[in-house]
């Protein structure tokens, strides 16, 4: 991965009606040889945020292009805070900002890899923000939790990720797409922190929704498990698009400290139904 560290310079967050503007920092290594990207995502309770890098052009993922190896970069991130109706009266609200590295690459039919882009720290930042002013962006959310469970001492190949669902051609990992274009996959969690997580769906990095109208998969994870998920998506992606999971949980390490955490493998590349390479 390109090694671009991210640091949120904001003590502390406020929400008055208005995009909130955060102060970010962009640091790049100098062992890099080539320019990169940093895509930085806003989560509130696991709900991905419309964030912009300069105030007027919103999507689900900044994208801060062209960053030259060994520079540090004093930069701004705007987002429009909207939440889940079991936060839309809080007076303060936890914040998540999740880096992910050279996010503007996209896999092609030449190229037919994300390896060494598309990956997302581990570690997300977390800062409270205080509520001036109501959010009326409330966003209605069903979660599905209906996980196939097994018992396993050792994990598997298939630690948290989807499985290749064709057998004959599974080099490169793909999903394939069905005949008529809909896309239906396996997801594999294990050999995670125990205790509760929350995943949430993306399609070439905006939310996607499965098994008719779900956008979150909540489950409390047992040590020595292995958990399956089948999910069909609801709306029909584009060949050469990409599909992730991120993984959002806390932890508590040494010294009582909790540690934020959001975890995702490689996306998934998704391609046609008789496709060959």
């Amino acid at each position: 991965m390109c090694g671009i560290a991210m640091t949120v310079n904001n003590e502390k967050l406020i929400y008055d009606g208005e995009p909130v503007k955060v102060a970010v920092t962009l640091k790049t290594p100098e062992r890099n040889e080539l320019d990169c990207s940093c895509g930085i995502s806003v989560f509130i309770n696991g709900l991905a945020q419309e964030v912009s890098t300069d105030g007027v052009n919103y999507g689900y993922m900044a994208i801060y292009k062209d960053q030259k190896p060994g520079n540090e970069y004093e930069t701004e991130l705007y987002f429009k805070p909207s939440v889940l109706p079991e936060d839309k009266d809080k007076d303060s609200l936890e914040v998540s900002f999740v880096s992910c590295s050279n996010a503007d690459y996209k896999p092609s039919r030449l190229f037919l890899t994300l390896f060494g882009t598309h990956e997302f720290d581990l570690l997300r930042k977390t800062i409270e923000m205080t509520v001036d002013k109501e959010i009326t962006n409330i966003i209605e959310r069903e979660t599905e939790s209906e996980f196939t469970a097994e018992l396993v001492k050792k994990p598997t190949h298939d630690m948290a990720d989807f499985i290749p669902n064709n057998l004959t051609d599974n080099e490169y990992g793909l999903l394939y797409l069905s005949e008529d274009g809909s896309l239906s996959a396996t997801y594999s969690l294990q050999n995670t922190a125990v205790g509760a997580h929350r995943l949430a769906l993306f399609v070439n990095d905006k939310p996607a929704t499965f098994n008719g109208g779900k956008s979150f998969c909540d489950i409390e994870v047992e040590p020595e498990t292995k958990y399956l998920l089948d999910i069909v998506l609801d709306e029909d992606p584009d060949e050469l698009g990409y599909i992730y999971m991120l993984d959002f949980y806390e932890e508590e390490v040494k010294n009582g400290v909790i540690y934020a955490h959001v975890d995702s493998p490689t996306p998934k590349i998704i391609v046609a139904h008789d496709f060959k390479r």
